[in-house]
């Protein structure tokens, strides 16, 4: 027992460390707020979570962020980037992992993952943007959205959603293009920590972890 809890706190240390190496090389889609970055550091956390479990997943993500403020120093001194990374890597990677674990995966349901995925995604960032990021900006850093974008509801429509959802069908997409070639080893891997009845590989349904 003591041996599989070693185990997987290093192996939730080292996803979070993968994470957050390849969080480091982002970047924007769209030149009027360059400061939204794409960055494919979910795969891994997605990964972490589908072998140890969805709060090990979470705690990969938290690490991850939690890195990267310190790195950087976030705004100010304040971690609103990194609160909002965390948010963002939570509300699209909790989604996929339902869906695969619970789901016959073929390609109706990775597409369904994806687009649930994509939209939570994008609901979760239009509330926590409305609500916490763009406020905390104005008030650490006295930036002001509506400087480049005429008003916050534009920013919101046409950058923000669809970034987010850009982002929800790009990482997604990879997501399962690897889990396809890694399912072997994923299974393999999953099977220390859970009793699923069968193996998950692409195509099969598996009982709820």
């Amino acid at each position: 027992m003591e041996n599989t809890k070693t185990k997987r706190l290093v192996g939730v240390a080292a996803m979070a460390a993968i994470a957050f190496i390849i969080s480091r090389f982002d970047f924007p889609i769209f030149p009027t707020v360059p400061f939204l970055k794409i960055d494919f550091s979910d795969i891994p956390i997605f990964f972490g979570m589908y072998v140890f479990g969805p709060v090990a997943g979470v705690f990969i993500a938290f690490i991850r962020s939690l890195l990267g403020y310190v790195v950087t120093g976030g705004e100010a001194g304040f971690p609103v980037g990194a609160i909002a990374s965390f948010v963002a890597s939570v509300s699209l990677t909790l989604p996929l992992y339902y869906f695969t674990v619970n789901k016959k995966l073929n390609l109706k349901t990775k597409l369904l993952a994806g687009l649930v995925a994509s939209l939570v995604l994008a609901f979760m960032l239009t509330l926590s943007n409305y609500f916490f990021v763009l406020p905390a900006y104005l008030t650490v850093m006295g930036f002001d959205i509506t400087e480049l974008t005429g008003s916050v509801a534009n920013y919101i429509i046409y950058f923000l959603v669809p970034f987010n959802l850009i982002k929800g069908a790009l990482v997604s997409s990879l997501v399962y293009i690897v889990y396809e070639r890694m399912a072997t080893w994923l299974n393999k891997q999953r099977k220390r920590y859970f009793k699923d009845p069968i193996d998950q590989q692409p195509g099969a349904s598996v009982s709820n972890s």
